[in-house]
């Protein structure tokens, strides 16, 4: 396990600094370069020289309002307008993937902040908001990043947590018992406009790496004007 998370924090490090260099030719190739979109909700219209098209109209998360580690009350889509969100689940007394999955997410935020440090903002949702108060929070926090505002460690009403995690994010969230609780591994990526770009196993280095070069494509696109039908 000390080998792998060597190799991934080699291999995120050294995609960014790669990524950003492709970044500055990507012209035409923009479009194939950039991950796709998920939850097709229905059509819309653009125009382009005068002319409308139609194009596939896709689910956009809604909002969320959520408390941090730093005990502000916080709005995912207001308060992180413009940005693009990097979301995993967890909760503090985990003993299975979550102490993993926040060192991975600890390896992808160090390596995108000094090229990037204020396109994305890093998310951590607790699946026990019970029991995961603000003190606890921070104590989790700690020691996975010094920089609060950049990754939050959020908690709040379980039912709109449970709802926003299912029905929104798309992710596993069963069980009866926080003890036989079966959460997702996934990271899931959302654009500026909060419209769900991937999905991504927490502990594979190759989807890690996948995710660190999404999200920067992500940072550069320019969306076509649409009108929804």
């Amino acid at each position: 396990m000390k080998y792998t998370r060597i190799f991934i924090a080699i291999a995120v490090t050294l995609l960014v600094p790669l990524s950003l260099f492709f970044l500055l030719d990507v012209g035409k190739k923009q479009k194939s370069l950039l991950p796709g979109y998920y939850k097709p909700v229905g059509l819309a219209t653009y125009e382009k020289n005068g002319e409308f098209f139609e194009d596939t109209l896709y689910f956009q998360a809604p909002e969320i309002q959520l408390i941090n580690q730093l005990a502000d009350t916080v709005k995912l889509n207001n308060d992180l307008r413009g940005k693009v969100l990097i979301i995993n689940t967890f909760f503090t007394q985990c003993g299975s993937i979550c102490p993993e999955m926040s060192k991975n997410m600890s390896l992808l935020q160090k390596a995108v902040k000094k090229k990037l440090p204020d396109a994305f903002q890093f998310i951590s949702i607790s699946i026990d908001p019970g029991n995961d108060s603000v003190p606890a929070l921070r104590n989790y926090a700690n020691k996975y990043t010094v920089d609060h505002d950049k990754w939050w460690f959020l908690t709040g009403n379980s039912d709109s947590i449970f709802h926003y995690i299912k029905n929104d994010l798309g992710l596993i969230l069963e069980g009866s018992t926080l003890q036989d609780l079966d959460h997702s591994n996934k990271i899931v990526l959302l654009d500026k406009d909060r419209h769900i770009r991937g999905y991504y196993n927490a502990l594979d280095p190759k989807e890690l790496k996948k995710c660190t070069e999404d999200a920067i494509f992500l940072t550069m696109e320019k969306k076509k004007k649409k009108k929804q039908n």
